[in-house]
């Protein structure tokens, strides 16, 4: 195993994974950052980007710290990050507020005002994206509503992995797929829609340029390098959205070719030689990490985050045993949860907690767990 080697970073909703990786693919180190999420209200869910931007930091420098021939063998740098989220800077870059993240539905009024102006399947066409208040374009909207004196000083609308960019190279840029979840981007043409910028009432100028996910932005900042200890000469790509990421490593790129992602959320995606519609809306098309390629998507629900919210709110004993050393605590939870028979013995789950986009798009949906008597115990829940 040698040189050169490259750097993938995966911004999550709960934490970012950092990997180098050889020029034969090889997994030379990883390292996995946590942060938290902050939930001010039923159906906001919101982070500090800086968190983002300090596990990239600290899981850079993790990583490279393994790398056999040192920083100046690894040449380039990307991400993958957690779609449909919206932080709303000023002019200097810097976050007006804590950034909205994807499943954030606090605009459900926005979205409703929308949909009087253009019916629901016209914006399907034109954006391939529900008129859903998940989408960054009406959290957008929610900030101008309801929080005036932080939208007179926006000047830029940044997705999660324009933020992490423009941290790391300097560039203000966004790939196809992040944004084509602000639902403001032809996924056919891979531009800003104008007539969608003209019905929700927003400024192009809002907005970063589009750079396919594959290009050389630039090279690191000289102060990333510093905190890092990467060669300054280090090329970073733009990156894609983490739905797009996880395909491109499974291989997924042939028509018919499907991915179940599982993480916070659990969304399934399938490739396309070109973009389709579904006449239903249920499943999304979004343009893929390649060009020439397109992703067929529903986001699901919430997923790995339901059991993290599980086990923060429920598992004091599993959380201390793993204080101390004693076990992961989703790996105790999990064994526990073995001895139940498949079905939990009638007990259901609705994973709804922040609105569902499956079996249809509902912001309004909420999570339920359903047909519990006296002989259900939390291993039946778990």
């Amino acid at each position: 195993m040698t040189g050169p080697y490259v750097i993938g970073c995966d911004v999550g909703s709960q934490g970012t994974n950092c990997a180098v990786y050889s020029a034969d693919g090889t997994l030379v180190a990883s390292s996995y950052q946590t942060y938290d999420l902050s939930f001010p209200f039923p159906g906001a869910a919101e982070q500090d980007p800086d968190q983002w931007s300090a596990a990239v930091i600290a899981g850079v420098r993790e990583v490279l710290d393994q790398v056999p021939e040192g920083p100046s063998a690894v040449k380039g740098l990307s991400f993958g990050s957690q779609l449909d989220g919206m932080v709303v800077c000023d002019g200097d870059a810097r976050p007006l507020r804590p950034a909205m993240i994807w499943m954030d539905r606090r605009a459900e009024k926005q979205a409703a005002a929308v949909a009087e102006r253009m019916p629901p399947e016209t914006f399907y066409k034109l954006v391939g994206a529900n008129l859903d208040s998940s989408h960054a374009v009406f959290k957008a909207l929610w900030v101008r509503d309801e929080e005036p004196e932080i939208w007179s000083d926006a000047a830029i609308l940044m997705s999660p992995g324009t933020y992490v960019l423009r941290g790391v190279s300097g560039a203000v840029a966004v790939d196809p797929s992040n944004a084509s979840s602000l639902a403001l981007l032809d996924p056919r043409t891979r531009r800003w829609s104008s007539e969608v910028l003209s019905v929700v009432d927003l400024s192009e100028r809002l907005l970063p340029e589009v750079v396919d996910a594959p290009n050389p932005i630039s090279t690191v900042t000289a102060s990333f390098a510093e905190a890092t200890g990467l060669d300054a000469r280090t090329i970073v790509a733009v990156g894609c959205g983490d739905e797009m990421a996880a395909t491109l490593g499974a291989g997924v790129f042939e028509p018919g070719e499907v991915c179940d992602v599982v993480g916070t959320a659990e969304p399934v995606c399938a490739a396309s030689s070109e973009p389709r519609e579904d006449p239903t809306m249920l499943v999304e098309c979004h343009p893929h990490a390649d060009p020439d390629a397109w992703l067929l998507e529903n986001p699901g629900f919430v997923s790995g985050g339901n059991l993290r919210w599980w086990r923060d709110q429920f598992a004091p004993i599993e959380r201390g045993a793993e204080a101390e050393g004693l076990g992961d605590a989703y790996d105790l939870l999990s064994k526990e949860a073995e001895r139940i028979p498949p079905g939990a013995e009638g007990l259901v789950c609705l994973p709804c907690m922040q609105g569902a986009m499956a079996p249809e798009w509902n912001g309004a949906a909420r999570g339920v767990f359903y047909g519990l008597t006296l002989a259900h115990s939390r291993a039946h829940m778990t």
